[in-house]
């Protein structure tokens, strides 16, 4: 069997908080499965957060910390550009 364990979003305080839990409960449990598993991943690049939604504003945000998961694969979409282009602006949805 074949494993990919997936990240995505916004990566924030993973040393300070989850990391280690990440790869004791994740890593070492699928790499029990499969050794060759694989780390991918999707996530926003910014510098800070502000989000009504989890009521923070102006958090920062290490821009490298992805780097501690040592994902195989990473793919990264500039949020600023996103906001800019208002991509998503035509979609209706509502924030718990």
């Amino acid at each position: 069997m074949k494993i990919a364990v997936c990240f995505f979003g916004i990566t924030r305080n993973f040393a300070k908080y989850t990391l280690d839990s990440i790869e004791r409960n994740v890593f070492a449990e699928v790499a029990q499965r499969d050794s060759q598993f694989r780390r991918l991943a999707h996530f926003n690049k910014l510098t800070e957060v502000t989000s009504q939604r989890s009521k923070e504003s102006g958090v920062s945000v290490d821009p490298e910390e992805f780097k501690l998961l040592k994902c195989d694969v990473v793919e990264q979409t500039d949020q600023g550009e996103v906001d800019q282009r208002g991509a998503c602006s035509s979609i209706p949805f509502i924030t718990l």
